[in-house]
């Protein structure tokens, strides 16, 4: 009996172990460059596409998936107009590529940013900036991936005074601020948290003041293949559950929609029956 005992624990060892070494091996980091050349240069509108290849060490058995592409699903900016007095003025209105609004990406030195078609590249608009094809303030991407990601790094081109706002559907915004460097990088920039494939995620860039801050991308970092147990209670994935996951929390519960962190019962739905006992994981039960 106790012969079966041990053989069944180097079972058990042996098959976790190789579980263990597929999950590695099935990670992969990719980078996407946005170069002067890349598929969002040249004013690329919705559906423009670019594809990045695993990177992978010398040594490591090659990943599950070896590329993966980012689409561009709608782009934002705010509608300016001549002011009549040599200058611009926002109209109040916001442009959307999904409106027939002609919104594009655009490259400038070798660096993403959006080109909003009611200014040209030399006015100055509102009095304090210029449109030179970078985020400016009210100007966003809309984006997602044909497979599950998680961020590791975002490389933004100076970020300057103002705040990046990153929404992710069916996950609290992250807002990323200036770090007071020439170039902001940001390691695990949206959080541990797993994005699954065709997930709407939207940038977008805010100044405090008048248009007078901008960012461009410079690049960004994903990994394929990551795994990550389920926290129950952290419907926001912010790697903790607390307060501001009440409201995430409500939100799904509304739509009907499913969502493993806010599946408490782990029923495999998110109904009413999950409610008990969210609180009692929020009050420390």
């Amino acid at each position: 009996m106790q012969r079966n005992k041990l053989g069944l624990g180097i079972f058990s060892c042996i098959a976790m172990t190789i579980l263990l070494s597929s999950q590695a091996n099935a990670q992969a980091l990719y980078t996407f460059e946005f170069n002067n050349d890349s598929p969002f240069d040249l004013n690329q509108g919705i559906g423009a596409a670019q594809t990045a290849t695993a990177t992978v060490e010398e040594g490591e058995a090659n990943p599950t998936t070896d590329v993966v592409t980012v689409t561009t699903v709608d782009l934002i900016a705010p509608e300016f107009a001549d002011d009549g007095n040599g200058g611009f003025i926002r109209t109040g209105n916001t442009l959307q590529a999904s409106n027939g609004d002609l919104v594009t990406t655009q490259t400038n030195s070798n660096s993403l940013g959006i080109d909003n078609p009611s200014i040209s590249d030399d006015d100055f608009f509102d009095g304090a900036g210029i449109e030179n094809r970078d985020f400016n303030d009210g100007e966003g991407w809309v984006i997602q991936f044909d497979t599950d990601v998680s961020f590791t790094q975002l490389d933004l081109s100076s970020l300057d005074d103002g705040t990046l706002t990153v929404t992710i559907a069916g996950a609290t915004p992250v807002v990323i601020a200036d770090l007071g460097l020439d170039g902001d990088v940001f390691e695990e920039p949206f959080g541990p948290g797993i994005i699954p494939a065709e997930t709407t995620i939207t940038l977008e860039y805010a100044s405090p003041a008048a248009a007078s801050g901008n960012f461009r991308i410079n690049s960004f970092t994903v990994m394929t293949g990551a795994s990550q147990s389920t926290l129950l209670g952290d419907v926001d994935l912010s790697g903790q559950v607390n307060f501001l996951d009440i409201a995430p929390f409500i939100a799904v519960l509304s739509a009907g929609e499913f969502q493993a962190e806010a599946d408490i019962d782990e029923s495999d739905a998110v109904d009413f029956l999950d409610i008990a006992p969210f609180i009692a994981i929020l009050s420390g039960a």
